[in-house]
């Protein structure tokens, strides 16, 4: 889309599927999947020095694969669980260690275990 020439963006994630990155549009809050060569990285503004550091260091160990703790979840509090799949939209698709129950967690709810 060549209206979104110089349009900052706020880099999601990933997709392998479509090889391309999910991108949050910052002027309108749109969510659009670019090809690589189609994003340029500039220097950070303040405002984006602030808070986003944090959230993607939090959420860069989360894949396919990994064991992780649920937390501030009412329905599976510190339970220990492998994920199976980490969508775009923030839903991990994860499996309970000891029940072996399929589980939808919430990104947010998840941390990686210690050690």
């Amino acid at each position: 889309k060549p209206e979104l020439n110089g349009e900052a963006v706020k880099i999601l994630s990933f997709d392998r599927g479509s090889g391309r990155w999910l991108c949050e549009v910052k002027s309108s809050g749109e969510k659009l999947k670019f090809k690589a060569l189609n994003i340029v990285e500039t220097e950070p503004s303040a405002a984006d020095e602030g808070g986003g550091r944090q959230e993607e260091q939090q959420v860069e160990w989360l894949c396919r694969g990994v064991h992780a703790v649920v937390h501030s979840h009412p329905e599976i509090p510190e339970q220990i669980v492998r994920v199976l799949k980490v969508d775009v939209d923030g839903l991990c698709k994860c499996v309970g260690r000891a029940s072996g129950e399929q589980l939808e967690v919430p990104r947010t709810n998840l941390r990686p275990m210690a050690g």
